[in-house]
Parts: C-alpha cells; structure tokens; sequence
C-alpha cells in the first residue's frame, strides 16, 4: 500500500513539472503576433532597478503560491539597451539554486535598429527554490554594464506590442516568460516594471527623462 501511495507521489511530482514545460514550449517561432491581447492581471512583474552602477532584475508575484505547485519550469527576461554599447559583465544570481544566464542577444534588428535586445534565461529548470509570497519581491539575478556608459535608458522588452516582439525578421525568441506549476505559461499575465534606469546604472530623475526625450524629440 506504502509503494503505490509513493509511486502516485512521484506520478503527481513529475506531471506538475512536465505540463508547465509543454505549455511553455507549445508556442513556436511562426505563432502570429497577438495584437490585441491586453494584461488584465499582472499575475507576474519582472522590476529592472539599479543603483551605484549595478542592475538587480527582481520577480513581485500578486499571490501566493504554495508548495508543490511553486514549481518554476521555464523563465525569460529580455532587455533593451541603446545599440551598440552595453555588454552584460559580473552577472550574480541571489536566490541559491536559481540560476540566470544570458543566453540570446540581437543587436539592432530591423524592427527597432535603435536598441539591442539581450536575453536572460532560467538555466535551473524546474527550480522549488523561489518562494512566491503576496507583493513580496524577489531579488533573482544582478549584472553590470561592461561596456560604454552613454547615459540614455535602458527597459525590459513590452511582450505584444514591442515592435521586435515574435514573430520577427531574425526568429529570436525576445519575451517575458515565466512558467509556474500553478499558473501555466500564459505571457500576458507576466508584466514589466522599468522606466527609470540609465545604462550607467543609475536612477533616472523625472528631469532627466524629460530631458531625454526632448534630445530624442529634436533628432527626429
């Protein structure tokens, strides 16, 4: 009786594992664009901060997820920083057992020539180690600018409307993703929260954003 209750155990363990990682791969390079898809429940914001020239890409969950189904599969953050410039150095994961890496990167593609767009993926698939808590923010991974430092934004990458968004002229796969046990792998729950970081990892002031814009106003 003990073997089969085990054995039922590891059955439920495994499918709780493999389904996210099914849905998260079902959708393929040619899938049409969804224009019209609208968030209507930041289930999941990815927040880019930075500070004393240090990036921190951090995870706020709307709710908490208890174990197993906290079960993290597959995850996916992509950023857009000016062409040419910024060269990701000194990545550092903080959560023990959860491990990021740049895995993609396409410099000024058609679609937006004036940014490059890199790619960080969850390279521990299938991790327990994030713990989903209401409103809670979770620190996953940190990195520095290598490169020049220009001073002009950088953002984490809109899903549906960022003009590079798949499908697209080089079949890169640029999203936010993330596929949790109890929540599937659904894009248009996973939100962004990034308007006020400099590539020299800074804050942005109101002020300086105004005056950005107007500099970027006056080339056009």
């Amino acid at each position: 009786m003990k073997k089969k209750f085990n054995l039922r155990l590891l059955t439920f363990q495994l499918a709780l594992l493999v389904l996210p990682l099914l849905l998260a791969f079902s959708t393929t390079e040619n899938s049409p664009r969804l224009e019209t898809a609208k968030v209507t429940d930041c289930v999941y914001t990815y927040i880019l901060e930075a500070k004393n020239g240090r990036f921190t890409v951090s995870l706020l969950s709307n709710q908490t997820i208890n174990p197993p189904y906290h079960t993290t599969a597959t995850a996916q953050v992509t950023l857009k920083v000016p062409t040419g410039n910024f060269q990701v150095s000194n990545l550092e994961n903080l959560i023990e057992g959860v491990e990021f890496s740049q895995n993609g990167r396409s410099n000024a593609p058609n679609e937006d020539s004036a940014y490059d767009y890199i790619v960080f993926g969850l390279a521990s698939f299938g991790t327990r180690n994030i713990r989903y808590q209401k409103d809670g923010i979770i620190p996953l991974f940190s990195f520095e600018n290598g490169g020049d430092c220009t001073g002009q934004p950088i953002v984490l990458m809109e899903n549906f409307t960022d003009p590079f968004y798949p499908p697209n002229s080089e079949r890169a796969n640029v999203s936010q993703q993330i596929t949790v046990a109890k929540t599937g792998a659904d894009l248009s729950i996973v939100c962004i929260d990034s308007n006020s970081v400099s590539d020299c990892g800074e804050k942005l002031s109101k002020k300086d954003l105004k005056r950005l814009e107007k500099e970027r106003n006056s080339e056009e």
